[in-house]
This record gives C-alpha cells, structure tokens and sequence, in this order.
C-alpha cells in the first residue's frame, strides 16, 4: 500500500541509526565497566528489536486498526528506549584513562559515546515522526471513510438523487423538502 511507503522509509532510517549508535558504543573503551554506557547499550538494544519488529509488521500486518495502535505504541516504546539510551551515552561520555588507589584522576570525553548519543537521538527523533505520520494517516483514512468516497464517486451511487437542471432527471424528497421550506408564507388578507 501507498501509505506505508513512508512508515518503512522512517522504520529504516530508524534502524540505521540505532545500528550506528549500538555500533558507536560497542567501539568505545570499556564501555562494559561503566554502568551508564552499559545501561545505554541495552535500552539501545531494545529499541533495535522492537524497531525490527515493528518493520517485519510493516510488511505482514492486515487488519488496519490494530496496525495503528500496535505501530503508535511501538513508536512509544522506541522513543523512549532511545531517548533513554542517548541520555546515558551523554552522561557517560567521560571515560577514566587513569586510576591510582580506586579513584580516577584523569578523564577523557570519549568520541565514540558522543556519537552513539548523537545518533539515538536522531533514532527518537525519527521515531517521533514515524508516530506523528501514523496518526496523520490514521485520521486521514478515517475522513476520507466518513465521507464516503471522492464526490465523483458518490455522484456514480447517487445518480438518481442528484439533480440536473434542465435535463428531467428526478429529484430527490429531500431536495423538493427543501425547496418548499424555502418558499415564502403564503399570506391572507382577513
């Protein structure tokens, strides 16, 4: 279908750069000592699966309704998840190169966890788009239901209700309803 052309492009873009960031920390030193950078990983971590997850129900998913509300509340998850990772590759960006009598007296600010946080929140990022565009197109389709249709296409079902002046196609109850409620009062002189 036309509409998930963009879910799918935003779910890529979102797994490109949840990869990235998983691959920025795995490159970073020690990232396993530190509790921070370790925490940042998992949540990372999660947010891949569940935005792989959300990409394969992209392509098996059938019954609309519930690909909305599942995909909104993936997107949720994925936000959060990412939002939470880029925080603690930010917070853990100092990286201890030095240790004497287990304190740290010099540090370093590790470019790898700069980019790993750069780069999942531009995942959260994403994935708040993937969520704005869902609802849009969610109350699109639900608009374009209520209306019933293009108005060419309501004019082919309702041919006979629509009024042509000039032509002698009928016209309908309601039309002729109207019309008489319209007319002036008809006054009497008593």
């Amino acid at each position: 279908e036309r509409s998930t052309i963009p879910l799918i492009l935003l779910t890529a873009f979102a797994l490109l750069f949840a990869l990235i960031s998983l691959i920025a920390c795995l490159t970073g030193e020690c990232w396993y000592v530190q509790i921070l950078p370790t925490v940042g990983f998992v949540s990372g971590l999660f947010a891949f699966i569940t935005l792989l997850a959300s990409l394969c129900t992209l392509f098996v998913s059938t019954a609309r309704r519930l690909a909305v509300i599942s995909r909104a509340s993936v997107m949720i998850a994925v936000f959060l998840l990412s939002l939470i990772s880029g925080i603690l590759f930010a917070v853990g960006v100092r990286v201890c190169v030095e240790e004497i009598f287990g304190s740290c007296y010099l540090f370093y600010y590790s470019k790898s966890f700069i980019v790993a946080s750069v780069f999942a929140f531009l995942c959260a990022l994403v994935s708040i788009i993937n969520l704005f565009i869902v609802f849009c197109l969610h109350f699109r389709s639900r608009t374009e239901n209520k209306h019933d249709g293009p108005y060419e296409e309501r004019l082919k079902r309702h041919s006979s209700e629509t009024p042509a002046i000039g032509t002698g196609q009928p016209i309908s109850h309601d039309i002729r309803i109207a019309r008489i409620a319209r007319q002036d009062p008809l006054q009497t002189d008593l």
